[in-house]
């Protein structure tokens, strides 16, 4: 399966698009993470903060508490009550800041010596602010324990606190390090993928096009042999394989339009020289005549013979020029090709006075109907046995066979000669290219023009028997119908 330019462009962009879209991704949601965490960390220091807060109105309660147990009177009450109130709205505070970070570990036991330390005093110094100052000394001394140890307490919170922010602290720098690194990744890859991208379109298109580019350079100098290769995306081997099949269509036109031009050509000079040739020929061939009623002797009869076969060779190229120039009109009908195939043969076998090479002729199963030219046929078939017995020669085997093939009828001729010589092969339908010492070179350009003339083809080349083998290409009835 071919890859084509759309699934390249929609693979690579959706990649990148995807690479984009994770790193999108990842990004919103660390930044959301990271949000949490600072949120967090801003809970920690509002808890801690709330904790220093706190331990400044327990001291500021105690302080109250020792002036009234000092001065040993109770004026101070009204400022004490107000710091006890405070510390109480302040420690509720502190709870409630824990609470929002999951600490509560610590709090119970901060209210439970704070509530101890009041109870203290309301219950146990104030009735005895009449003592000696040997027992105040004492009262102040548990009181200050009691303030001390809400102290301790409130800095194990803070330690807690403290602990759980430098966590969160860390995770947050762990979660920007990775955000960070994540990010220039998916950056890396989008850019890594865009440039393969890049490079395969670059090898994918560009190359092919700049060979399609190249080709039509050279195809508008002229040069018809160019060929682009068939390579890339689908729709650019469908363009170069368009290309060529242009050119060479262009090539076979340009090969016709050569063709004719030289049957017509040969035909203008053949039909100059045939009216001058034949008459002094046909002079020739009188004297020879009389000359064969005057000269007695068996070498002088043999000379004459050469003289009159060399007339005759003559006349037949004249005669082989002009129904090579002549344009070639066909009667077509709808006939059963291998009955035409069959008489072609049979008039062979008439015609033939000297033993020469078994033909065997090999068909379908089916009848193969098409619109030929049927006396055309026949020429083209005797044409190429003929030439097929010079080579095989006198106990040879000639293969005669009729086929039809994704809608063409193909008679092929293969014998078991010596095949065709390298020098010959290139320019074997044109005309005076044989082999034969009495050929006239036209028998196979004359078989071509009538080929061309069906709208078909005539190929050569190497048989199964050793030989040569000729296949006669010709369109079956579906084709040869909407042709007409």
């Amino acid at each position: 399966m071919r890859i084509r330019v759309r699934s390249v462009l929609t693979a690579g962009l959706g990649i990148i698009v995807g690479l984009f879209a994770l790193s999108t991704l990842v990004t919103i949601g660390s930044v959301s993470r990271i949000g949490r965490l600072e949120e967090s960390l801003a809970r920690f220091d509002h808890a801690k903060h709330e904790g220093h807060l706190t331990l400044s109105a327990v001291q500021k309660a105690f302080m109250h508490q020792s002036q009234i147990m000092i001065l040993g009177n109770p004026t101070h009450m009204d400022r004490y009550t107000e710091a006890r109130r405070d510390a109480l709205t302040q420690l509720k505070r502190l709870e409630e800041a824990s609470e929002a970070v999951g600490v509560t570990e610590g709090t119970d036991e901060i209210r439970q010596t704070f509530n101890e330390l009041q109870r203290y005093f309301e219950e146990d110094v104030l009735p005895d602010l009449t003592e000696s100052g040997s027992e105040r000394i004492t009262l102040h001394d548990h009181l200050a324990t009691l303030t001390e140890r809400a102290g301790i307490l409130n800095h194990e919170l803070n330690s807690i606190l403290e602990g759980r922010s430098a966590e969160a602290r860390d995770e947050l720098k762990n979660v920007l390090r990775l955000t960070q690194a994540a990010t220039v990744t998916m950056l890396l890859l989008s850019v890594l993928v865009a440039g393969i991208v890049g490079v395969v379109l670059v090898r994918l298109i560009a190359r092919p096009v700049a060979d399609l580019h190249q080709a039509l350079e050279a195809i508008g100098g002229g040069n018809l042999d160019v060929r682009v290769s068939a390579a890339g995306p689908k729709e650019l081997m469908d363009l170069a394989q368009g290309l060529n099949d242009m050119v060479a269509a262009l090539q076979e036109s340009r090969h016709l339009v050569a063709q004719q031009e030289r049957r017509a050509a040969i035909g203008e000079l053949a039909a100059g020289i045939a009216h001058e040739l034949n008459n002094p020929l046909g002079v020739i061939k009188g004297y020879i005549k009389v000359l064969r009623k005057e000269v007695k002797g068996p070498q002088s009869n043999k000379d004459l013979d050469i003289i009159t076969d060399e007339v005759n060779q003559c006349q037949r190229i004249v005669q082989g020029l002009l129904e090579l120039a002549r344009p070639q009109t066909l009667e077509m009908q709808q006939v059963e090709l291998v009955a035409v195939v069959r008489e072609a043969l049979e008039r062979l076998e008439k015609a033939r006075t000297t033993e020469g090479p078994r033909i065997t002729l090999s068909t379908g199963p089916d009848r193969i109907e098409a619109t030929v030219d049927s006396q055309a046929i026949k020429r083209i078939l005797i044409n190429l046995i003929n030439n097929a017995t010079d080579a095989a020669g006198a106990g040879g085997e000639i293969d005669v066979t009729v086929r039809e093939t994704d809608g063409t009828a193909v008679i092929s001729v293969a014998d078991s000669g010596k095949g065709i010589p390298s020098e010959i092969r290139d320019n074997l339908f044109k005309p005076f290219q044989t082999t034969k010492p009495n050929g006239t070179g036209l028998g196979l350009a004359i078989c071509d023009a009538l080929v061309r003339a069906h709208g078909g083809r005539i190929e050569a080349g190497p048989g199964s028997k050793g030989g040569a083998l000729f296949r006669v290409i010709l369109p079956s009835r579906e084709r040869s119908d909407s042709h007409g």
